[in-house]
């Protein structure tokens, strides 16, 4: 193999590794997952054993009219929509271990968001499939 060639073949799995390094890099800062963000995604049957526990609070981010048609039984309600939710969920006990729900997952994902990088709740679980998984007795 020429000098030449030999180069040409270091320089491409240089830049094939620094790419799929880049790529890696990405995907760990979108935070997918939330467990980069100081939170998890729990699915419904992890939501139903933690909702009982002592010190937890099931808090329901959706509207006023959404929480109106049903939502999980003693559910704390918050809009996340709403001007003042910063400042509401400030209100809240920090010592607790909230069990975060929207419709199904995008609101949720993103006040978890907010309670662990912003307000620095330290117990956050965002339960992934929201109303609409426990809604569907699934």
């Amino acid at each position: 193999m020429s000098i030449r060639r030999s180069s040409s073949l270091t320089i491409l799995l240089i830049l094939a590794f620094a790419t799929i390094t880049a790529c890696q890099s990405n995907k760990k800062e979108s935070g997918d997952s939330g467990s980069q963000q100081g939170f998890e995604k729990i699915d419904k049957t992890t939501f139903e054993k933690m909702m009982d526990q002592p010190n937890t609070v099931v808090l329901d981010v959706r509207t006023d009219m959404e929480f109106k048609k049903g939502h999980v039984p003693n559910a704390v309600h918050i809009n996340y929509y709403a001007s003042n939710f910063n400042d509401e969920v400030a209100k809240l006990d920090t010592s607790k271990t909230y069990l975060v729900y929207c419709h199904s997952g995008s609101r949720s994902f993103n006040a978890c968001k907010i309670m662990t990088s912003k307000l620095n709740f330290p117990h956050v679980y965002d339960f992934a499939g929201g109303w609409k998984a426990w809604s569907s007795g699934k």
